[in-house]
């Protein structure tokens, strides 16, 4: 028998020589495909943010660093490139890792970080040189920029040196940060011929969505407008809007206590820029978003006080339900130490103008495919501000065979055991405890000579308030079923592995929660014949 292979080497050959001829008449077509390909793949914009460390600055970087965000390069224009490089530092370097300028920690690959002081044109130009040196420039590396900042007098010097420098660096697409549509058009802070007077709250904004809107757009660079009414992180910082009182009592005074006001997530605001500014060269937001205002609400007006769900919120993390009370402008800018004058008849028009704005828009949802976040989800998900500085819990005093004896209310501070948090540990606002009497005596007989102010109460259940950063089956605002020394108390500190989550049985009471650990297997070992028969269980 003839070897197989001689007698298929002839068809090898010949089916070899036809792919040859194919791969050469197709040549110049793969050629081109991997042409485009590259040119594809090599699309990658450059978004400059400015104001990167700010309130909204700081989490339009991350949302634009995620991984689930289309491919840019981001560089965050800023006055103070140290306070940057911390905030968007890697959380940790793995082996290898390129250290980041005078060995910080590294920035995400993606990131960069440009100091410069925007009142300084040569220096935001030379800024905006760089950036527009890494991505390269032109249509397949766009230049994209979000504006913003802080409400200072020299407010449209600042932002517009960095406008018109990047647009002198060709970039086709800007994202203004603005305020809220009812200051630009309050009458009562307008001249006569309907300007926004200079120092009033709006006229800053007002000047430079001008500039915007004729010269720069002129000259190519399109510009989307993004107006949001309050945030609602302003009502958690103390000053102006915030709940100060509540550190210390359970009842504080606010000017928009009755008065509904779509206020929003700042989150949401980033989100919304991010939707505008992430996508490829290939999307062309100038085109989709360029020359358009954007009002940005939350998802309804909401109350302060007079029984909201603010209120109602604000309580469920509280050890006890908390009242705000309403006050005049007049009355809360005096609280703040505003004396009457030019400065407080702008604030008191500010407030009574933002105090009135109630619309709510669809914006968030059109962007972003979701609703915008609620004042309730806001509370939950950022409580901290909102916790009074002390709380009480029961604690053993000493050593004793008496737990009444030995058990009494002492007073702790919060803050503290929010500062100490680990990073595996959750805090619990406490709303059922189990009580365990063996355990609890044991607490106290078995304590050791020297003890003293022991934690006691070993079970529960409550509303997780804080979450160390390594939490990973926990966050804020979670219902969590605990195991841990402390459960006689309004807050505890407890390990995230020693809970369980609490909407496993959504339709349980704390109180039904709090007997599913110790309490319920005890029961369970006793109705199934007892420790004795199961003790090894």
């Amino acid at each position: 028998m003839k070897p197989r292979g001689r007698v298929f080497a002839p068809i090898w050959c010949a089916t070899s020589l036809l792919f040859l001829l194919a791969v050469h008449l197709t040549r110049p077509a793969i050629i081109l495909a991997l042409a485009t390909a590259s040119a594809s793949g090599s699309a990658r914009p450059t978004v400059v943010v400015t104001g990167a460390t700010g309130r909204v600055g700081s989490r339009l970087v991350r949302a634009l660093l995620r991984e689930d965000a289309p491919n840019v390069d981001v560089v965050a224009l800023v006055r103070d490139a140290a306070k940057a490089r911390s905030m968007f530092a890697l959380p940790s370097a793995s082996p290898g890792d390129d250290e980041g300028e005078e060995g910080t920690a590294p920035l995400p690959p993606s990131l960069s970080v440009l100091e410069a002081d925007y009142g300084d044109a040569s220096a935001v130009e030379a800024a905006l040189a760089e950036a527009a040196e890494k991505c390269g420039g032109g249509e397949s590396s766009p230049l994209r920029l979000f504006l913003a900042c802080g409400n200072v007098p020299n407010q449209p010097q600042l932002e517009l040196n960095v406008a018109r420098a990047a647009c002198d660096r060709g970039a086709d697409f800007c994202v203004k940060l603005s305020t809220a549509s009812p200051l630009l058009e309050d009458g009562s802070e307008s001249t006569t011929h309907g300007k926004k007077k200079e120092g009033s709250m709006g006229y800053g904004h007002s000047a430079v969505e001008a500039v915007l809107r004729k010269e720069l757009s002129d000259r190519g660079m399109k510009a989307a407008i993004l107006r949001p009414n309050i945030f609602m992180q302003q009502i958690a910082d103390p000053g102006l809007f915030g709940l100060d009182d509540l550190r210390d009592s359970d009842q504080a005074s606010h000017p928009f206590a009755e008065r509904g006001v779509s206020m929003i997530d700042c989150e949401d605001v980033a989100a919304c820029a991010a939707a505008m500014l992430s996508g490829d060269a290939n999307t062309k937001p100038a085109e989709t978003f360029g020359g358009k205002v954007f009002d940005l609400t939350g998802p309804e007006a909401v109350e302060l006080g007079n029984g909201s769900v603010f209120e109602q919120a604000l309580s469920s993390v509280r050890p006890r339900p908390v009242r705000i009370e309403p006050c005049t402008v007049s009355d809360r800018l005096e609280a703040c130490g505003i004396p009457p004058g030019p400065g407080s008849d702008s604030l008191h028009s500010f407030l009574d103008t933002i105090g009135s704005y109630s619309d709510v828009t669809d914006t968030v949802p059109t962007l972003l495919g979701r609703p915008a976040r609620s004042a309730r989800d806001f509370i939950l998900d950022n409580s901290v501000p909102f916790l009074p500085r002390k709380f009480t819990r029961l604690v053993g005093t000493r050593r004793s065979e008496s737990f009444r004896e030995a058990a009494r209310v002492a007073e702790a501070s919060l803050d503290d055991e929010i500062e100490a948090l680990a990073e595996d540990e959750i805090l619990i606002r406490v709303r059922a405890a189990g009580v365990n009497g063996g355990a609890d005596t044991f607490d106290c007989t078995r304590a050791a000579e020297d003890a003293r102010d022991f934690p006691l109460g070993h079970e529960g259940a409550g509303i997780v308030v804080a979450a160390g950063k390594g939490a990973e089956r926990f966050r804020p605002g979670d219902v969590a079923v605990f195991v841990g020394s402390g459960g006689y108390g309004e807050y505890i500190k407890v390990k995230e592995r020693m809970c369980a989550r609490g909407d496993l049985s959504p339709d349980a009471s704390p109180e039904e929660l709090a007997a599913l650990r110790i309490s319920a297997l005890t029961a369970l070992v006793d109705g199934a014949g007892g420790a004795g028969e199961h003790g090894r269980d």
